[in-house]
């Protein structure tokens, strides 16, 4: 996402906890980019921002109404955040509730534990937390209609989960991500 980020934007910074992240995220920026390597809830920006970019975030910290609230602060009036995170009422996560996986769809399975999950969201979960914090929700959408679990996909040809990233118009609520664009309505 950096690589991405920093092609469209002259000056990024980037906040990443994992010093392999941030060296790497450090290659990838332009001139201008800066790289702060702590947590998002340690960040004290130098400036506002016109956009703030918080994806697969939330679902890791204590907190994500309280950062929520002071990711607002950082922002410039008017501006927006574009927020990404894990669906708990996805197609992949009710096939593993019906094949007994998982007890309940909002349960943390092994590896949402593995890479330091707290939570998965529902649409309204992550609707609460958005207007809890002062944010105005602009829009939500779902992000790749994923069926099976990342491991029963690696070895799909590429073409094919493009195709899924595709049809996410078709089910949204059933994506394996929620996106969603905010407002400072400050």
């Amino acid at each position: 996402m950096t690589e991405e980020l920093a092609a469209r934007f002259p000056q990024l910074d980037v906040v990443e906890a994992a010093a392999s992240y941030a060296q790497r995220a450090r290659a990838l920026l332009p001139e201008a980019g800066r790289v702060y390597q702590c947590l998002f809830e340690e960040f004290r920006p130098r400036h506002d921002y016109d956009v703030v970019v918080m994806t697969w975030v939330l679902e890791h910290v204590l907190d994500p109404r309280g950062l929520l609230a002071r990711a607002r602060g950082w922002m410039a009036p008017g501006s927006e955040i574009f927020i990404v995170v894990p669906n708990a009422e996805s197609l992949h996560r009710r096939v593993g509730l019906h094949m007994g996986l998982l007890a309940g769809l909002n349960e943390l399975n092994d590896s949402d534990l593995a890479i330091g999950h707290r939570r998965v969201y529902t649409w309204d979960t992550l609707s609460e937390d958005i207007a809890a914090a002062g944010l105005d929700l602009v829009t939500m959408e779902g992000i790749m209609l994923k069926p099976l679990s990342s491991a029963q996909m690696e070895a799909w040809p590429s073409d094919l989960p493009a195709a899924f990233f595709a049809l996410a118009p078709l089910a949204p609520r059933l994506c394996s991500e929620i996106f969603a664009v905010c407002r400072n309505p400050d």
